[in-house]
């Protein structure tokens, strides 16, 4: 499945740093926005992780979190879906969530 990932990670990021405008993706003609970024998050550690493919490795930088900030996540994650208040919508649904683990069971 990652190397499958791999490709179409690689599909998309080589029109877009050779200057394309549109690309082509699965059949579909696609305007590029030139402002966009793309992230992955692995835990190849983890217990029944495999480690990413090479290919993939290679088209990231890789960093280190010791903990990760849930608000500036959650920001980015609304912002990147189209949000236009990411920053404020981020905020409130961090708030969401803490209270939701609060109240829950650590079942």
């Amino acid at each position: 499945v990652l190397s499958v990932a791999a490709q179409m990670i690689l599909s998309i990021q080589e029109p877009r740093l050779s200057g394309c405008k549109a690309m082509t993706f699965e059949g579909q003609q696609l305007q590029l926005d030139p402002t966009y970024e793309l992230f992955i998050t692995t835990c190849p550690r983890a217990p029944g992780r495999n480690t990413p493919p090479a290919n993939l490795l290679t088209r990231f930088r890789p960093m280190a979190l010791s903990m990760p900030n849930s608000q500036f996540i959650c920001q980015q994650m609304m912002c990147s879906e189209g949000f236009r208040f990411g920053d404020h919508l981020g905020r409130k649904m961090v708030g969401c969530f803490e209270i939701a683990s609060e109240m829950l069971s650590k079942q």
